[in-house]
């Protein structure tokens, strides 16, 4: 037997007993292989990401029925009854389309990515787990932005061999790095940013942060380059909600003010000295109306008409380019996409678990503020900041599709779980503290 083999079955099997004793871990991985995973699966015909996704399962499964752990469906039962809601509309809607086989691949892909948010909630024990899983979202997109931009300038100098995707235009080219298209690419980066922005300020070593910033200038230079407007407009609006939020709950002093005026700059900066053709498309076109922006205004008028014919659970997902007028196209807004192919069931279900997340993580920043503690209250804010600025760019794309939309809301949830434990936990020091070591009352009286 070849020794590499052999070496390869021991590491994975490691792998495997470190992610069933340690489940956050598979959760790392599917991110950290996020960047990569199309090419991957080009090689290998599967995606990297749902392997891992069953070993996480497998350890989540382990850690409840062994350690019979009470879940986050039984301590959070509400958030998580709406998850599975969506799920069973999906397969009700799709169940009974005209084209059940061509929408059923895609619910079970959403479907893994509710579970891992459901998972993420089971996950997060302590802040020490909710920092790592921030670490490696942070760097793995931070480094993938420093390929785009390695890769755009290859391309600008004429090189022919260039690592990775792009598209080429007839005055330039749109970077992709190793993902497929750069709209994904630019997406992938965009998830990453506000966790630099945050770790850029709560950071412990000044190396560290020095290093986060100079990956936080590579990341919004990477989302011009991929000229997605979807997402350069999202790269604006998450800096201007944060700074906003920051500002409603008192917390814009100084320093935040400089950040604040120091990142407008870089982002003027850029969309100044930019080639002209990233300009060209990202302002001149948009205002014209190209064909890319009309096509989104049409498709969400078909949806309605969809819906309006097939109100309950409109005509399932994986339908829409069945159905006539642009038939053979499919929606490229999620706005579109739940409306034709869940109804008005499963837009209401799909809202109220964004309407849940919005005020669960409003919560989350009031009530970390209120105990004092400034680094999770940030966190919340900018977890708040990057949902609603992934909201906002629902009308350029399905973020449904998205690991990040999904981490958003369970990592929402794990901050209202994580907050009840530690107010628990504090509550059960204080009644020790009042007692004594031995259980006695401190004060000479009799213990309850």
């Amino acid at each position: 037997m070849n020794p590499l083999f052999l070496v390869a079955a021991l590491g994975g099997l490691v792998l495997v007993l470190l992610i069933i004793r340690y489940p956050l871990l598979g959760i790392m991985l599917i991110v950290a292989v996020n960047p990569f995973d199309y090419m991957l699966s080009q090689d290998l015909s599967v995606a990297m990401g749902r392997p891992l996704g069953v070993l996480v399962a497998l350890g989540w499964l382990g850690r409840v029925v062994v350690s019979k752990r009470r879940t986050a469906l039984t301590q959070q039962p509400f958030p998580n009854l709406l998850l599975l809601s969506f799920i069973a509309v999906m397969v009700a809607a799709t169940a009974w389309s005209i084209v059940p086989e061509a929408g059923f691949p895609t619910v079970v892909t959403i479907g893994l990515l509710i579970a891992m948010a459901m998972f993420l909630q089971d996950f997060i024990e302590t802040r020490e787990d909710l920092l790592r899983l921030v670490w490696a979202i942070a760097l793995v997109m931070g480094i993938s932005a420093v390929l785009g931009v390695v890769q755009f300038r290859e391309l600008q100098s004429g090189a022919k061999d260039v690592v990775g995707h792009y598209d080429a235009m007839r005055s330039g080219y749109r970077v992709s790095g190793l993902q497929k298209n750069p709209n994904g690419f630019a997406l992938m980066v965009m998830s990453g940013l506000p966790f630099l922005l945050f770790l850029m300020q709560h950071a412990r070593r000044l190396a560290a942060r020095l290093g986060v910033l100079v990956l936080l200038v590579f990341s919004a230079a990477a989302i011009f380059m991929t000229v997605s407007r979807t997402h350069v407009l999202a790269l604006f609006v998450f800096v201007l909600t944060y700074f906003a939020l920051r500002l409603r709950s008192g917390r814009l002093g100084f320093g935040s003010l400089v950040l604040f005026l120091g990142m407008g700059a870089m982002l003027a900066s850029m969309l100044l000295f930019l080639p002209e053709f990233v300009y060209q498309r990202l302002v001149v076109s948009t205002l014209a109306g190209d064909m890319s922006t009309v096509a989104r205004y049409h498709f969400f008028l078909k949806a309605l008409d969809l819906v309006s014919s097939y109100p309950m659970l409109g005509v399932g997902v994986g339908a829409f380019s069945y159905y006539d007028p642009y038939r053979g196209m499919n929606p490229h807004d999620v706005f579109s996409f739940v409306l034709a192919g869940t109804g008005l069931l499963g837009t209401v279900v799909l809202s109220a678990i964004v309407l849940d997340s919005l005020l669960r993580m409003g919560l989350n920043i009031r009530r970390f503020a209120r105990t004092g503690d400034t680094t999770m209250s940030d966190l919340a804010t900018v977890i708040l900041a990057a949902f609603l600025t992934m909201l906002v760019s629902g009308g350029g794309q399905i973020f449904l599709f998205q690991r990040m939309f999904w981490i958003y809301v369970g990592v929402s949830l794990a901050l209202s779980r994580l907050q009840k434990t530690l107010e628990r936990r504090a509550a059960e020091e204080d009644a020790a503290g009042l007692l004594g070591a031995d259980g006695s009352d401190p004060a000479g009286g009799p213990s309850p």
